[in-house]
């Protein structure tokens, strides 16, 4: 009996009943991917915390990709973070991503839709291996 009672906690302001160990796990995801996914994180951990984030709550964590790229004072500027959601969103549900397309450019600019073609169609590492070509071309012609 005395061992429920430590798994539950009563709210007695509401008179409900609820898991403490299953709600904390369940905001850590969201909270996970908000508060370790930051500019420089590698692409293979943002995905591994997308994941579970999406397993856990699709809506909010597509709030948390938007504020990935937010500009305007209303997120954390994280280019390339909000890139690999991206291509993370169209390998897995492209529907979300096609029909939240305007919510992608409004949280950022305009230009980040092409940038998003080109990294689905050469990679996410296009950008980075383009200009490591043009630096090394440099070095041989000049």
């Amino acid at each position: 009996m005395e061992e429920k009672l430590k798994e539950e906690e009563l709210d007695k302001s509401l008179g409900i009943r609820c898991k403490a160990t299953q709600n904390t796990n369940k905001n850590k995801r969201g909270a996970t991917f908000f508060f370790h996914v930051v500019p420089k994180t590698p692409a293979e951990s943002i995905v591994e915390r997308l994941q579970l984030a999406w397993a856990h709550n699709p809506l909010k964590t597509l709030k948390l990709i938007y504020n990935l790229r937010g500009v305007r004072g209303t997120g954390k500027t994280d280019k390339q973070g909000f890139y690999t959601c991206a291509l993370w969103l169209h390998g897995n549900h492209p529907k979300t991503l096609a029909c939240n397309i305007w919510w992608f450019a409004n949280a950022g600019y305009m230009k980040d839709l092409p940038k998003i073609l080109f990294r689905l169609l050469e990679g996410l590492d296009a950008r980075d291996n383009e200009k490591l070509e043009r630096k090394a071309r440099e070095i041989v012609s000049g």
